[in-house]
């Protein structure tokens, strides 16, 4: 005979209870409804009475439905309690969820809605029910393996003596006679328990309870939960003497526990799901009843959950064609036994049938109840996303960039052609490793600590690595590393590795190259710029030989070599022969592969097989040559150029130094000369004139008096020339406009004006600027014809300073030699004015250039200048 099933239904209005019982009690002939009209009579026959649900009214006086169901949690947590309102709302319905309601209905006017509420009730008090019994034969089973798993053991304090039951020694897998004290007890305990089981008898000695639960190691080595309770009597004294305890196998339940606690981790991981639809079913005899889905159910089939809830699967979801239903029972068969499915399957959704792929896991309900999860994916969503993941492989499997996949705690799952190519790996070694197998040394753990740190919180990781091939060859690789999310989870990682070895190799070669030409520059003589270029080669180039030579009386004559040759034994060749001559001849540079077929490169040696030729300018040859034929490429080759560009630079500029340390020696000693063998004979000859000029007025004296200041103005241009190469020794803030004034009143016997353009002040040697305003003022003075406007200003965005006039200005064909020594664009000048005008710049560190000014005159600008903010 069926159970009868006792409700109490909380009803303020006696009418509608009185139709709801009789409803009710005709879909169920086991329902038994007892009516109370306020939440307060409800609570009344509860505590007096046994009832298997409660249902409830939402707005009634007094408490309401959300306040009574508060007060039936506190004393029956597990009751069935369902809400059945003609006051539907989300705010209420999301109360009632937060409150521990079982179900949520509204009343309707339709009589479908006691079906779906009688449907209700006996789910939830079967399900509740079934989950009673459940816990009531797991509670007699415990008692039963309690009585027959317990041992009994005594410790004597005093004499350090255990003894046990012959339970406990099956317990602890031990012989029956074994001989055992604390210490030797405490070995059997798990090592991760040991403290705990050490705290805990510390406090028992101290009066505590002793009743724990930990794991031991037993003597086959099996580990084995176990529970132990105690008591510790004293003496007099207040010393713990003896302790008489029980030991209880408790494995099998702390193994039923983890079986519940996975099982109800896999049913929220599964609910929690937000890609997939999830429903929980259970089966009715052998049909399988829907009790439960997710929120993503709800979304893709489009059905409301309380509708779908207590419905037979066939009946909710699959569509009714003869094909689909016969395909639902075979798979409902294939659960019955326990078989997991995976299968494809038609399912009726809101807006019509639709292809999913099943997955269904069988799982306990109880001795005699099957239950089973069953997961929809979408199969139109997905077969568009494999389709797009087989694009995406297929672009991945041609990269010509290592790349793999990995998951979340770093094992790579996937390699692809270029990564196996590249560190010799294959696929099938990759996988299932770390990228650790590649890890060369190079890199300390800070590094990896950051480069997972940043993948780990979702962001992106791109750096350079030094990685190592399976056959220990070092690699440079630029990567990017790239973490793979699904709705904020991290599902997997992608690494993508350039090689850039080659790169950085080049990049390596080029600064060597730039630290050569700082070193050939700074060398002092030829020999030292020919023996540092075939140093650098060296470190540039993989070759077995590198000479420099140059052209002396029609031969090349070798200066410097790779290999330490005495210079009287180092070899001589025409210019006209072999390959040297040629190039040297041509100005070509040239690759031999083989010289052995190559008939225009006459090698001295048949050993030379690969040769390097470059022309080092007008100066001679650089060759580097090899006994392997194909030694070197167009790379080698542009490295080589790039080096011989650096070592005719430095030739030319140490000759162009001499030449200027010998220009100036000579201007030195001729100036030197000149100050002291004329400047006397040219003072007496003024004085003489201007005696004359005193006594006659005769125009051939003005001529010769102005003769006289040309040569004055002539020996004072040399001197301040040979000066002006020698460093500045006093730098200081000096106003322009005061300097400039200054300048101009050395100006005479002119119609000549000066106007500024902004005023400021700058570092600078204040004799050594006026020198270079000064012939600035008079080389506009003497191209204006003794009429000039000058204007002395600063640079736009204070670049500079610039000088300008009004005057005839500078051709574009003289502007690149105005400041050579003699060149000069007047009758009266001397041709050092601008000359020494560059110097001084030069000194301060400024550049001077011309242009035209904005009159149609010159434009002297002066840049590089510091202002004196």
């Amino acid at each position: 005979m069926a159970r009868s099933i006792s409700i109490l239904h909380v009803e303020d209005d006696s009418s509608f209870a009185s139709l709801a019982a009789e409803f009710l009690e005709r879909e169920d002939d086991r329902f038994e409804v007892e009516p109370a009209a306020s939440a307060s009579e409800g609570l009344e026959l509860l505590d007096a009475g046994d009832y298997d649900c409660v249902v409830s009214d939402y707005d009634m006086p007094g408490r309401n439905g959300i306040e009574l169901l508060e007060a039936v949690r506190e004393d029956y947590p597990s009751l069935p309690f369902v809400l059945f309102t003609g006051k539907g709302s989300e705010e209420v319905a999301s109360e009632a969820i937060s409150a521990g309601v079982s179900d949520y209905l509204q009343k309707g006017t339709g009589t479908e809605r006691y079906e779906l509420l009688a449907n209700r009730i006996a789910t939830h008090v079967e399900r509740t029910r079934t989950q009673r019994d459940l816990e009531r034969r797991e509670s007699q089973l415990r008692t039963a393996q309690e009585m027959a798993d317990l041992g009994r053991w005594h410790y004597d304090l005093v004499e350090d003596d255990l003894v046990w039951s012959d339970a406990v020694a099956d317990i602890f897998d031990l012989p029956d006679d074994v001989s055992m004290t604390f210490e030797s007890f405490l070995e059997y305990v798990h090592p991760d328990d040991r403290d705990h089981v050490l705290e805990s008898w510390d406090r028992a000695l101290k009066g505590d309870t002793y009743d724990i639960e930990h794991r031991i190691l037993t003597g086959s080595g099996e580990t084995r939960w176990v529970r132990e309770r105690a008591e510790v009597d004293f003496d007099d004294d207040g010393e713990p003497v003896h302790a008489l305890g029980v030991v209880q196998d408790v494995t099998d339940r702390k193994q039923r526990e983890q079986r519940l606690r996975e099982e109800r981790d896999r049913r929220e991981a599964l609910f929690e799901n937000p890609t997939d639809p999830v429903i929980e079913i259970e089966f009715d005899d052998r049909t399988p009843i829907i009790q439960d889905v997710n929120d993503t159910f709800e979304t893709l089939f489009g059905h409301d959950r309380e509708a779908v809830i207590g419905e037979p699967v066939s009946e909710a979801i699959v569509p009714p064609d003869s094909e689909s239903q016969r395909h639902h029972d075979e798979i409902t068969a294939q659960v019955l036994q326990g078989e997991p499915v995976v299968s494809e399957v038609r399912r009726q959704t809101h807006d019509g049938p639709r292809q999913f792929l099943l997955r269904v896991f069988p799982f306990e309900v109880s001795d005699t109840s099957t239950g089973t999860y069953a997961i929809y994916a979408d199969l139109a969503d997905r077969k568009q996303e494999q389709e797009r993941l087989r694009r995406y492989q297929r672009a991945v499997e041609a990269s010509g960039h290592s790349i793999y996949w990995t998951e979340p705690n770093g094992t790579i799952t996937y390699v692809n052609p270029a990564f196996e190519e590249k560190t010799g790996y294959t696929a099938e070694e990759a996988i299932g490793q770390t990228p650790s197998i590649l890890k060369s040394g190079e890199h300390d753990s800070e590094y990896y600590r950051d480069l997972w740190q940043t993948i780990l919180s979702g962001d992106v990781w791109q750096s350079e690595i030094v990685n190592t091939t399976k056959s220990g060859e070092r690699y440079v690789a630029h990567q990017t590393i790239a973490p793979v999310t699904n709705d904020g989870e991290i599902e997997h990682f992608v690494a993508v590795n350039a090689d850039v070895t080659e790169r950085k190799q080049y990049e390596q070669e080029i600064a060597d190259l730039h630290r050569t030409a700082t070193e050939l520059v700074g060398a002092d003589s030829r020999q030292a710029i020919y023996d540092r270029t075939i140093e650098a080669a060296e470190v540039l180039l993989d070759f077995g030989s590198a000479a420099i030579a140059t052209e002396a009386d029609g031969k090349l004559h070798v200066r410097s070599m790779s290999e330490n040759v005495p210079l009287e034994e180092r070899p001589s060749l025409p210019v006209e022969e072999g390959l040297a001559g040629k190039t040297y001849r041509t100005g070509e540079s040239y690759l031999v592969d083989d010289a052995a077929v190559d008939e225009t490169a006459a090698p001295q040696s048949e050993a030379i097989r690969a040769a390097l030729s470059v022309p080092v300018g007008d100066y001679g040859v650089f060759q580097v040559t090899d006994d392997r034929p194909g030694a070197f490429d167009e790379r080698d080759l542009e490295l080589a150029q790039l080096l011989v560009l650096h070592t005719r630079t430095a030739l030319r500029t140490l000759d162009r130094e001499r030449e200027l340390e010998r220009r100036n020696d000579r201007l030195d000693q001729f100036a030197r000369a000149v100050s002291h063998d004329v400047t006397n004979p040219l003072a007496l000859a003024t004085g003489r004139v201007e005696l004359l000029q005193e006594r006659y007025d005769d125009a051939d004296l003005d001529d010769v008096q102005y003769a006289l200041d040309r040569i004055r103005q002539l020996l004072d241009d040399l001197f301040v020339l040979s000066k002006t190469g020698e460093a500045v020794i006093d730098t200081e803030p000096v106003a322009l406009s005061t300097v400039a004034e200054t300048c101009f009143r050395t100006i005479r016997d002119t119609d000549a004006t000066l106007d500024f353009d902004g005023s400021c002040e700058i570092l600078a040697d204040r004799t050594r600027l006026r020198q270079l305003l000064e012939n600035l003022f008079h080389n506009a003075v003497e191209h204006g014809d003794g009429s000039a406007r000058i204007t002395v200003g600063v640079l736009d965005d204070r670049q500079g300073l610039y000088v300008a006039d009004d005057g005839p200005g500078v051709p574009e064909t003289d502007r690149d030699r105005i400041f050579e020594e003699g060149h000069s664009g007047s009758d009266g000048g001397t041709g050092l004015g601008l000359a020494i005008v560059r110097e001084i710049a030069a000194a301060h560190g400024w550049e001077v250039t011309v242009c035209e000014s904005a009159d149609g005159g010159a434009c002297f600008e002066l840049t590089g200048v510091e202002f004196v903010d």
